[in-house]
């Protein structure tokens, strides 16, 4: 039995058939690996556009709700209900399922916003615009908080089976293959021994 818990069967045939395995499996390994450093690649290229992203969002509600405190005191709040109330429209908001180097995610997108024009007074429409970018800016950083989580899972699942390779099944299949190799060469090696006693003992009687 051998480390990977397959019986060894010490035979050329076995030998080919191991050797065939491992030369797959390093191949699929070889392949993981450049998978598991182009997922941390995108993931760090994620990471350092969501942190500009997230400062921006931020930056821009904290503006937009001080402009409209200030138009809460200005209007006061029964003129702002009702401007609210005239508001019919909706957020509509698409969702479209990709795959990057086999992770799947979802990727957002703002079809619609409330239709401000006409509707409320250009005292509230730079504030309304500003809300529309933040709503939008939000939506993508929802977006890739979510492509990052997903990438993450499949990046942690990859170097999971990476290491497993490269610490215990290849390891442990070429270890499978000396030993067949071995056992096959000492074979062959009595095998010589053998003939050689036979050819001698023969060479002997012949001389008689």
């Amino acid at each position: 039995m051998s480390a990977t818990g397959t019986r060894i069967l010490p035979t050329r045939g076995f030998l080919l058939i191991l050797k065939n395995r491992l030369k797959i499996i390093k191949e699929g390994y070889e392949l993981l690996s450049m998978k598991r450093e182009e997922l941390v690649r995108y993931l760090q290229s994620l990471i350092k556009e969501i942190v500009g992203l997230r400062e921006n969002v931020e930056t821009l509600y904290l503006k937009a709700f001080r402009r409209f405190q200030s138009l809460f005191i200005t209007l006061g709040p029964e003129n702002i209900e009702t401007y609210a109330y005239m508001m019919d429209d909706h957020i509509e908001i698409s969702a479209l399922t990709k795959s990057t180097m086999g992770v799947r995610y979802s990727e957002f997108k703002v079809e619609k916003l409330p239709d401000f024009r006409n509707k409320i007074p250009p005292i509230m429409l730079s504030i309304a615009t500003d809300y529309q970018k933040f709503i939008k800016d939000l939506v993508k950083l929802a977006e890739i908080e979510a492509k990052i989580e997903a990438i993450a899972r499949d990046l942690e699942t990859t170097n999971k089976i990476v290491n497993s390779l490269e610490n215990v099944v290849i390891p442990n299949l070429e270890k499978d293959v000396k030993y067949i190799e071995d056992v096959l060469e000492e074979e062959e090696l009595e095998e010589f021994v053998r003939l050689k006693f036979a050819r001698d003992v023969e060479l002997k009687r012949r001389s008689k």
